[in-house]
């Protein structure tokens, strides 16, 4: 989260472009889909796991299931000026 959040206050250079940009204006919306990816893209625990443990695919992306990681994904909204906060 705090990587997503510093990606959009970003002010530097960007590899293999001369020069520096400025990318705070960049992004103007933001969609976090709370979903447990183990079980594919539906998310539906069906008794099995739809991407192997040991791929880049066996992630539980649901921030609610993590306090730190919703709190600074909260924080980031509301540092950012988006309309949508959490609840």
């Amino acid at each position: 989260m705090q990587r997503l959040f510093g990606l959009m206050a970003y002010n530097g250079p960007i590899p293999n472009l001369s020069g520096t940009y400025d990318l705070s204006n960049v992004i103007k919306a933001v969609v976090y889909i709370d979903l447990d990816f183990r079980y594919g893209w539906d998310g539906v625990d069906d008794g099995s796991f739809d991407f192997q443990p040991d791929t880049t695919w066996f992630v539980d992306g649901r921030i609610t299931r993590y306090t730190n990681a919703k709190t600074t994904f909260c924080k980031g909204l509301a540092a950012r000026g988006f309309a949508a906060r959490c609840a």
